[in-house]
């Protein structure tokens, strides 16, 4: 989550104390983060669930009040919509995702 949350901040550069080889050593298994962010999000070990509700309004709000301090303004990724079955979702603009 920080790593990903230091991209969404767009911070030009990250330096790590200790390497992956190091972290290993002592019993941590960096690499395995970067394994399962490269699976797709139906194969990963944890589950991803979006709220409706309060919460999601809550979160919402926080990411345009970071978007409206932006020097531009912030044009969206991409349009999706909700696949209530699985809980995940589709991007239509991707030829082959429905």
């Amino acid at each position: 989550m920080c790593l990903m949350a230091c991209y969404w901040a767009r911070i030009p550069r990250l330096i790590f104390g200790a390497s992956s080889h190091d972290v290993a050593t002592y019993g941590f298994e960096d690499l395995q983060f970067y394994r399962e962010a490269a699976q797709p999000i139906e194969r990963r070990s944890l589950r991803e669930e979006t709220t409706d509700g309060v919460l999601r309004d809550q979160a919402v709000e926080v990411l345009r009040r970071w978007a409206d301090m932006l020097p531009s303004p912030v044009e969206p990724k991409f349009w999706r919509k909700p696949d209530v079955e699985s809980h995940l979702m589709l991007d239509e603009s991707v030829p082959g995702v429905a």
